[in-house]
């Protein structure tokens, strides 16, 4: 989602990123990237749209009029992963297939340095909110903490058995929080690496923190034993469940609150991107693309 949530950008595995006016649902654009669409963010005025494909190729997009700006483009076989700005939207970091992390200064469009550690896949980064440290989930069931000025590695946090999926930080910057296909949700403390807790569910996509931080949201790869794909809606104090959302077919690749934290923008392989009023649940499927 833009940060006036009025345009929602999806990309995948056909080669295509489209934009979506979410006040109408009409399609504005359609754009070929030429290789696997695996992440993308919006600037901080939604002027700009970075993304990032299996090529290892980084290009940036005028989100009103489909146009690309510029790329940096260094092809080779360790594609990116994914994508974050930092909280002050001076850099950017890259995730990528052979493990590397790289952190990019965005007005020059120059690689900063790379972040060395992980020995396998980065299928998540987050920035904490004062953007001082970078959290990295990786297929080898780790997560790592890493200082930005430095580039050095601050912790390891060890305990999922499974791919860790996602990694996202509270509002105040003091937990990190990871979901892995091991079944659970792990909260870990952001200063030390301690393990706090954690809430058991299903294999988990995606995680995303709501605006005010109250409220932490978590997608499901895959339907076991018939289950329906879903997402589901939890109070980050108490860990209890507020509410779940179905109506997708296939994983949830990603999800995303609006600034206001009414709304929740979900994509899924399933073909669809969705549009939830989290105010009128449980009606709360409002867009379908």
């Amino acid at each position: 989602l833009s940060p006036s949530d009025n345009i929602v950008a999806s990309g995948g595995n056909d080669y295509a990123i489209r934009f979506w006016n979410t006040k109408t649902g009409n399609l504005m654009h359609t754009i070929y990237h030429g290789n696997l669409v695996s992440s993308l963010a919006f600037n901080q005025d939604g002027t700009n749209l970075i993304s990032g494909d299996w090529a290892n190729r980084i290009r940036f997009w005028d989100p009103h009029t489909g146009q690309e700006n510029s790329q940096i483009e260094k092809r080779d076989i360790d594609g990116i992963q994914c994508i974050e700005y930092s909280p002050d939207y001076t850099l950017f970091a890259c995730g990528r297939s052979n493990g590397d992390i790289q952190l990019w200064d965005v007005s020059k469009k120059e690689l900063k340095s790379i972040l060395k550690g992980h020995n396998s896949k980065v299928y998540s980064i987050a920035f904490s909110p004062d953007g001082k440290i970078l959290a990295s989930g990786e297929q080898d069931k780790k997560v790592k903490l890493w200082d930005v000025s430095s580039g050095t590695l601050k912790n390891t946090l060890t305990g999922h058995t499974h791919y860790v999926s996602s990694v996202v930080f509270s509002y105040d910057g003091d937990t990190v929080i990871s979901g892995s296909w091991d079944n659970t949700i792990r909260f870990w403390n952001a200063l030390t690496g301690e393990y706090i807790k954690n809430i058991t569910w299903d294999c988990i996509a995606c995680l995303a923190i709501s605006p005010d931080g109250k409220t932490l949201a978590g997608s499901s790869v895959f339907s076991r034993q018939h289950k329906p794909v879903v997402i589901r809606l939890w109070d980050i104090e108490t860990g209890l469940e507020k509410m779940t959302l179905s109506g997708h077919t296939g994983c949830i690749f990603e999800i995303e609150f609006s600034s206001d934290g009414k709304t929740l923008a979900s994509c899924s392989n399933d073909g669809t991107v969705v549009l939830w009023d989290l105010t009128n649940f449980p009606n709360s499927r409002v867009g379908v693309e």
